[in-house]
């Protein structure tokens, strides 16, 4: 971290970062703390094995090409709630530095609820990768792989989908457990708040009911 004035600094080196990464609201030195403000020009560049970065809403600026590059990026949570312009020319979060040629990186960004408008008219990524957060809490079954997936977000519709916001005595899923081999939590289930998981994996063997 960089100072920036007495009380804020700049993030301006995360190139040995690897997996989940935090950026915190505040870092102390000594006896002093900053708050973070800003994420320096190249700052991540480069860095592939960075796989998910959350974003406070106290960063008030990221810089030309902080995530460029950073190709094991999947997921981006920013609780920005007035998003600030990230135009292509900033190379911010696209695969190479050639901003006339680069693409978005493939990564899902997960923003404050209504305010998904705003990112998408600041240019952090295409529209199609932008998720609220919070919306309904559900699983969804896929027969094929045997995975009960839960994700937070708009529920589609569907004989596998099924409610995980308020589950009662069993849930919905209950009687495909036996078919179940994998269970995955999306990284927008991190954003549900279920009333309960009481007797979420509860089944009876044998009950395919």
């Amino acid at each position: 971290y960089d100072p920036i004035d007495a009380t804020t600094v700049e993030l301006i080196d995360g190139k040995n970062a690897s997996g989940d990464v935090a950026i915190p609201s505040m870092v102390t030195n000594g006896n002093v703390s900053y708050q973070v403000t800003e994420i320096g020009a190249c700052a991540f560049k480069g860095n592939t094995s960075l796989t998910s970065i959350v974003i406070p809403n106290c960063v008030k600026a990221i810089r030309p090409f902080a995530f460029n590059g950073c190709t094991g990026l999947t997921t981006v949570i920013s609780y920005i709630e007035t998003p600030f312009s990230l135009g292509a020319l900033k190379g911010v979060f696209l695969n190479n530095e050639n901003v006339v040629y680069a693409t978005y990186l493939q990564f899902t960004l997960y923003v404050p609820a209504g305010t998904k408008s705003l990112y998408e008219q600041a240019s952090w990524t295409d529209a199609s990768r932008i998720v609220e957060m919070g919306g309904d809490a559900y699983a969804i079954f896929d027969s094929t792989t045997g995975t009960l997936t839960f994700k937070c977000g708009e529920k589609p519709s569907g004989d596998n989908v099924y409610d995980a916001e308020d589950t009662g005595s069993y849930p919905g899923w209950r009687g495909q457990m036996t078919k179940v081999k994998k269970v995955v939590f999306d990284a927008s289930f991190a954003f549900a708040r279920p009333k309960s998981t009481a007797s979420w994996f509860a089944f009876e063997f044998g009950d395919d009911s």
